[in-house]
């Protein structure tokens, strides 16, 4: 878990330099690609910390769409550090978020799941 943490704060600073200060040595990255992530994790955090505190464990099974999200949006960061053509960047940002959303409702459902689950959630 804590590599996702990690891989979570790396992508959320990169995107948040990218978007806010990457003029002009970099191509800067969409507003609304860092409001996905600030929305996103910190969706996943309340889930998380509700869940915890009702059972004291979190059951977090890592399935292929957040894999997903996780390559693309740090191929979108290369391409952005790369200072490559904004269309380009603008299209894997998009795509990016086209896997972070049904990925991030996938999540949200099995906290839900967890939350309405007896003593143990597994």
């Amino acid at each position: 878990t804590l590599d996702a943490v990690a891989d979570k704060l790396a992508q959320v600073v990169s995107v948040t330099f990218l978007v806010f200060f990457a003029s002009p040595g970099f191509t800067s990255l969409p507003l609304w690609l860092w409001l996905t992530l600030v929305l996103r994790d910190g969706a996943l955090a309340v889930g998380w910390v509700l869940v915890y505190r009702k059972h004291r464990v979190v059951v977090v099974e890592h399935k292929w769409h957040g894999k997903a999200s996780s390559l693309v949006l740090f191929a979108v960061i290369v391409m952005a550090t790369a200072a490559l053509p904004e269309f380009a960047v603008l299209i894997g940002a998009a795509l990016s978020v086209l896997l972070i959303i049904p990925g991030s409702v996938a999540y949200v459902r099995e906290g839900l799941r967890q939350l309405a689950a007896g003593p143990n959630p597994t």
